[in-house]
């Protein structure tokens, strides 16, 4: 097992791209257990104020409670899927320039 400790603002994002992945059956059964462990249980919804919003476009946008902006949540993956996660990562070619997406892959890297 492989433990990482992310953000919400990491947990969101990866959420994202990983949601956005494709494949053959055998991929898309490793990329939903990954979904598992990132997405946030109903007791982390409540705890961190968590809402979707749709817009009319139907993109999705998520708002929390500032207050704990930098609250790490512990996150334990099998190793075969930790290091799907870090091969997604790594060649993923749409990241906003934001510090915390280097913070976030310094994080995957130890993975």
């Amino acid at each position: 097992m492989k433990t990482i400790e992310l953000s919400i603002w990491e947990r969101l994002n990866i959420f994202g791209i990983i949601s956005a992945q494709g494949g053959q059956l055998d991929r898309i059964r490793k990329l939903l257990r990954i979904l598992d462990v990132i997405d946030f249980s109903e007791d982390e919804i409540k705890k961190i104020k968590l809402t979707k919003t749709i817009l009319p476009n139907n993109s999705v946008t998520y708002d929390w409670d500032r207050k704990i902006e930098n609250k790490n949540f512990t996150l334990e993956f099998e190793d075969e899927h930790a290091e799907l996660l870090k091969e997604i990562l790594k060649n993923y070619t749409n990241w906003i320039v934001d510090k915390r997406v280097i913070i976030l892959m310094d994080k995957v890297e130890k993975l």
